[in-house]
């Protein structure tokens, strides 16, 4: 069998990685498949497989799993921790009064027929035009955000919700503020197995910086088989021991090599506190800094 694509092995700050980067999940799903990549345990029967902490409850079976992968259909359980969590950020942090601050690109302003409010001056004054527009004079900034759905298996389904409705809050907060947002889905995980890496990475594109924003696909992230079945198949792959390694923190080098700006992992977003200062702390971040990886 010819492969198509393989890992790429680097070397950053003497560690050891190894990593590949998917289009898509279509993309993702054609190399596993070409190279052969298929988790031994499992079953070539779709629904094969059917252990909770393996695929959850919601899509309980191989064949639904790589559907819903495909098209970017997400569970109920994720699509409602979605709505909650938003609701939640949008009643605990003002989003809004940082519109119209030049957060993402320059915006000059137009005195118009019609617009988004009136100049009251201009008004008062008797002026023509006195409706008031902004118009952006450059393409909206570019942020790559990634999630990295790497859990531990005592990580239930409700865990993955919670992950990925942190990712789905965030992207919705970005695009609302002018951003061009680029979405990535990455299993960072520590190395375990007969080789030298330090860590190994799956970076797979789920939303394009000019793409519309799709929340279903964003939360489809969330579903386990994508860890439990597919990754660990390329694990399989790079060797891994048993344990398919460990959950970790991606590696700064790693991230800064992917130009990724945010990574939501767990770790950081475990309890409703660390949330709200996760969303605060990006916001400030663009507010104050302006600066970018």
């Amino acid at each position: 069998m010819i492969k198509r694509r393989d890992y790429q092995e680097i070397t950053l700050d003497g560690k050891e990685f190894a990593y590949m980067e998917f289009g898509n999940m279509a993309d993702y799903f054609d190399v596993i498949e070409k190279n052969g990549w298929q988790y031994s345990r499992y079953s070539d029967k779709p629904d094969s497989y059917s252990r909770k902490w393996a695929y959850g409850s919601s899509f309980p079976s191989k064949g639904e799993h790589r559907k819903a992968l495909l098209i970017g259909k997400a569970t109920e359980r994720c699509i409602n921790t979605f709505k909650k969590m938003k609701a939640s950020i949008d009643q605990g942090l003002n989003v809004s009064q940082f519109y119209r601050k030049g957060l993402s690109c320059k915006r000059n302003r137009r005195f118009m027929d019609e617009g988004d409010e009136i100049d009251i001056d201009r008004f008062l004054g008797n002026a023509d035009n006195v409706w008031t527009s902004y118009k952006r004079d450059k393409k909206a900034k570019n942020i790559k955000i990634a999630l990295n759905f790497g859990l531990a298996c005592t990580n239930s389904e409700e865990n993955f919700a919670e992950l990925v409705a942190v990712l789905s809050t965030l992207s919705d907060l970005l695009t609302q503020l002018g951003y061009a947002t680029e979405v990535l889905g990455c299993n960072a995980r520590r190395y375990s197995g007969r080789r030298n890496y330090y860590q190994t990475c799956s970076s797979i594109k789920f939303k394009r910086s000019g793409e519309r924003l799709d929340i279903q696909r964003l939360l489809s992230m969330g579903l386990q088989g994508l860890l439990r079945d597919l990754e660990f198949g390329v694990g399989e792959m790079l060797e891994y021991d048993g344990s398919q390694g460990q959950q970790t923190l991606m590696a700064p080098e790693l991230r800064e090599m992917l130009n990724i700006n945010y990574v939501i992992e767990q770790k950081g977003i475990k309890t409703d506190q660390q949330k709200m200062d996760f969303f605060e702390g990006v916001i400030k971040d663009l507010v104050e800094k302006r600066s970018f990886l």
